[in-house]
């Protein structure tokens, strides 16, 4: 937990960040923002908070990959562009493609192949069931899993996002925000 500000989460590989120093052994945090803002785990619903740290996860799990294949240590700071590709490339085919073609290489990919993942998580946090293999999510949860994957614009777009209908973008955002104002109460974490 700490202040971070207008993030809902964060994920920090180790040694990137001077000012919070981690283990050298691929220990990797995942940070929820615990401030007084609508970013905070107590000013959103606890499903959303879930969200967020399954999100966190998936970053956490992206970099666990990549620093398994560097081979320094466990440092990513210091690491060179050129440094990821050689690493990724035929170890994490997957990540190497999303790395050279995206800017904001995380999030394209787990807009792109994680959001059902995601959404698992959700139904099955809020109703206690698991989702059958054979089935997709309810729209409800497929919709939440957007939350913290919609970019629209310059370096971080994502084209996911982008290439859906304007109708079903304004859909999803709204099915979030309702979700939000119809949840902020009743079950906020505290």
């Amino acid at each position: 937990m700490g202040d971070i500000g207008a993030s809902k989460g964060r994920t920090i590989a180790p040694n990137s960040n001077p000012t919070t120093p981690n283990s050298p052994d691929f220990v990797i945090t995942v940070r929820l923002n615990n401030n007084d803002t609508s970013s905070g785990v107590t000013k959103r619903p606890n499903l959303l908070v879930v969200k967020t740290i399954a999100h966190e996860v998936i970053h956490a799990e992206m970099f666990r990959k990549l620093l398994s294949v560097l081979d320094n240590g466990g440092n990513i700071t210091g690491v060179t562009r050129q440094d990821v590709l050689d690493a990724l490339d035929g170890n994490f085919p997957g990540m190497y493609d999303y790395f050279m073609r995206h800017k904001n290489w995380q999030h394209q990919q787990m807009a792109t192949h994680y959001r059902e993942a995601l959404a698992r998580i959700l139904q099955e946090y809020d109703t206690g069931l698991a989702v059958p293999d054979n089935q997709q999510p309810a729209q409800l949860y497929m919709d939440l899993s957007w939350e913290g994957l919609i970019y629209e614009n310059g370096d971080n777009a994502i084209y996911t996002w982008t290439s859906l209908p304007e109708d079903e973008k304004e859909r999803i955002e709204g099915v979030i925000s309702t979700y939000i104002e119809d949840n902020l109460n009743e079950n906020c974490s505290e």
